[in-house]
C-alpha cells in the first residue's frame, strides 16, 4: 500500500470515528488530534458541532 492510500484510509476512518481512529495531539483537548500511519501523520481538527475532520497539516515521515 502506498503512503497516500494509507493516509486516505486513515483519514476516512477518522471521519467515521473521530476519536477512535485518532490520537491526542499535545494536550488532550478533544479538538486537535493526530492521524498516524507508517509513512506520514496528519494533524486534524475535530469540529464537534459540524461533525467535520479538518486537516491542519500533513507530514511525510520518510
Amino acid at each position: 500500500m502506498t503512503a497516500s492510500n494509507a493516509m486516505t484510509q486513515a483519514l476516512a476512518a477518522a471521519c467515521r470515528d473521530p476519536y477512535g481512529a485518532t490520537l491526542p495531539h499535545g494536550e488532550d483537548d478533544g479538538v486537535v488530534r493526530s492521524v498516524v500511519t507508517t509513512d506520514a501523520y496528519a494533524i486534524v481538527l475535530i469540529a464537534k458541532d459540524h461533525e467535520e475532520v479538518i486537516v491542519l497539516d500533513m507530514i511525510y515521515l520518510r
